[in-house]
């Protein structure tokens, strides 16, 4: 962990030129709460020393030019200190906020955590759900912990007990202990899903199509930990050699792990522990996403930033699905006002959530990074809860098939007389088995079939063909990827057709 040194106190906001030592607040018996220091740097490359530090660049805010970075509490022990060296070289630091642990002085006294869920009341509302809507919800025990709590996940379906094959959707809250409002969202949306099944239509279509799996609570230890000893702790709650305690669940996983931006000292808030997969919490979401091949979206949420992000998170490079991944983070954003970004927009981090389930699983899988604090005011709750809620009715409902067998590329707009070249992609990645032969057009017009076209293959898994040339606003089109076991049509329902902007027809779908 890294730890901040000092002599007398900061006031709030202040900034620091470094001439002297970063300095932080201290109390009587020598105990330095942790601060939230803005880091402004001018060259991307600046922020590597801080990645070495152990601290994590992505658990706070960040914007043009800076980022907001958690200096970790610990006993004074002498005048000079690691952070004098390690922030001396940026041009300017502010101290945001002086003493982190008032972010959540007024749950101080409080053993119910005012609006926030404690873990036991999460448990008790997961029951209840299952006793109260028996048709709709069940509950599931999927492992435990270090210290032997449970790992629980909501399952919430028409049929729930019945393992249908229906597109299945896993969200997830409370990786990083301290990040409470992650739990408050997930909680919030099974609410809405089984309080609304005999009210509202769309929720009713969404539950009988779909299986839904909830894990409100992914790292019960350093939850528990957070809400009743230290309320900044981040990491799970793991014995490691000497007094350190705790791997962080989010540079965990299995996939490309132990790369940049997890740390290897034990100590530190981005410790990525022992081995690939090495904590139970982490090993019971992945064996879980691995059984469930019918998954085909992933949502885990944090805080805070305001941000929605995708895959890579462990390289600059963008997914194979970059543009697909990219259009659902900006449709999704548009409820939540949120910034989407590849996740490594800012600096790369492996072994996390999001490149797990995207590069092992093959899910469309996102972080959402809540709100402008780790543990926003209570009146705060409700309305970040309420837009995030409907992000995830749009991602469920729009994200049963991420990934289609071919997608199609728009090549601009031409006139009524065309023609028009159609180009779409076949998504070998993601049908490796599929066995594809051909790609077939057909038109219609007034719901009769007018005519069908190959596309011929232009490489890279491209196919092209241009229309006839008269009449495009006149009919309606779809494709066909023809494989060794059959045909499966693109759009799944609907077709494409022309829509006039300025005079001239784009290609739209339905």
């Amino acid at each position: 962990m890294f730890r901040v040194l000092g002599l007398f106190s900061l006031l709030t906001f202040i900034t620091l030129s470094f001439t002297p030592l970063l300095l932080a607040a201290q109390n009587d018996d020598g105990y330095v709460p942790p601060q939230l220091l803005r880091v402004f740097y001018t060259d991307k490359k600046m922020l590597k020393t801080l990645d070495e530090a152990g601290i994590d660049l992505r658990c706070a805010g960040r914007g043009p030019g800076y980022v907001d970075i958690i200096v970790e509490s610990g006993p004074i022990t002498k005048a000079g200190h690691p952070a004098h060296k390690l922030l001396k070289g940026f041009p300017r630091v502010d101290v945001r906020v002086e003493n982190l642990d008032k972010m959540a002085e007024q749950y101080r006294d409080k053993a119910d955590l005012g609006l926030y869920h404690t873990f036991d009341e999460a448990v008790t509302e997961l029951r209840s759900y299952a006793d109260d809507y028996p048709d709709l919800a069940e509950v599931h025990e999927l492992g435990t912990s270090h210290e032997g709590r449970p790992v629980y996940a909501l399952k919430v379906s028409d049929n729930v007990s019945a393992d249908e094959g229906e597109p299945g959707f896993l969200i997830c809250g409370m990786h990083h202990s301290r990040e409470w409002i992650s739990v408050e969202v997930v909680m919030a949306f099974a609410k809405r899903l089984l309080e609304g099944y005999g009210k509202e239509a769309r929720i009713k279509e969404l539950i009988d199509n779909r299986e839904i799996w909830l894990i409100p609570v992914q790292n019960p230890d350093g939850f528990v930990y957070s809400t009743t000893k230290y309320r900044m702790w981040r990491k799970n709650r793991r014995k490691n050699s000497g007094s350190s305690y705790g791997v962080d669940p989010n540079r965990n996983y299995s996939y490309e792990w132990g790369g940049a931006g997890a740390s290897t000292s034990p100590g530190s808030d981005t410790y990525r522990g022992p081995s690939a997969g090495s904590e139970p919490i982490t090993q019971i979401v992945e064996q879980f996403a691995a059984s469930k091949k019918n998954l085909k979206g992933s949502i885990s949420f944090h805080s805070y930033g305001q941000l929605i992000l995708w895959p890579w998170s462990y390289t600059y490079d963008p997914a194979p699905d970059d543009a697909i991944l990219g259009d659902l983070a900006r449709s999704m954003a548009k409820y939540t006002g949120y910034s989407p970004k590849q996740s490594s927009d800012l600096y790369p981090s492996s072994g996390d959530f999001d490149d797990y389930m995207y590069g092992t699983c093959g899910l469309a899988s996102f972080t959402f990074e809540l709100a402008t604090q780790f543990i926003p005011n209570e009146d705060k709750i409700k309305p970040i809860c309420e837009k995030n809620v409907k992000a995830l009715l749009w991602f469920v409902e729009n994200a049963a098939d991420p990934f289609p067998i071919l997608r199609h590329t728009a090549l601009g707009a031409t006139t009524n007389s065309g023609p028009y070249a159609l180009s779409v992609v076949y998504n070998k990645s993601h049908h490796a088995n599929f066995g594809l032969k051909k790609v077939v057009v057909n038109w219609s017009k007034d719901g009769q079939a007018q005519g069908q076209l190959n596309l011929l293959s232009q490489g890279n898994d491209t196919y092209g063909v241009e229309l006839p040339s008269a009449g495009l606003g006149d009919y309606s089109y779809h494709f066909e990827a023809i494989g060794k076991d059959g045909a499966v049509r693109y759009p799944a329902t609907g077709d494409f057709s022309f829509q006039v902007v300025d005079s001239l027809y784009l290609l739209v779908d339905d």
